[in-house]
């Protein structure tokens, strides 16, 4: 579920299963907004679960809800050792990075992350002063 997110595994009475993911907070580091517009284009185009619905509080994204990719399966370092399967990873990871997503820009942002995080960090130590 990634870092901060909360997610659930719900069944309906006919047996279809999606995954419901509560985004966490993590206090403005992961931009939620353009995380969906990345995964809404990679569903679109089929590389990924399709989306079945967004949660929203207002006009705050709080969640979406996917599909359940039944029968598949988390590898083990069994199947990290088996170069069959290893290619196959490989090529489809070759296919996704292939792909262009209109919502990614491919400029370099490392050095806006980095600042973006050293202001969170700054404002973090400055409030902590406060406490003591």
């Amino acid at each position: 579920g990634g870092m901060s997110n909360f997610m659930f595994l719900a069944r309906g009475p006919e047996g279809r299963a999606a995954v419901v993911r509560y985004f966490g907070d993590m206090g403005g580091l992961v931009d939620t907004e353009a995380e969906m517009k990345i995964f809404m284009e990679l569903s679109n185009k089929g590389l990924g679960p399709k989306l079945l619905g967004v949660i929203k509080d207002g006009d705050k994204l709080m969640g979406r809800v996917e599909e359940f990719l039944d029968g598949w399966i988390t590898f083990t370092p069994a199947h990290y050792r088996d170069p069959e399967q290893l290619c196959k990873v490989a090529r489809t990871v070759a296919h996704w990075h292939q792909t262009k997503i209109d919502s990614v820009s491919t400029a370099p942002r490392i050095f806006e992350d980095l600042g973006n995080l050293a202001n969170l960090v700054e404002g973090q130590s400055d409030r902590s002063k406060e406490r003591w």
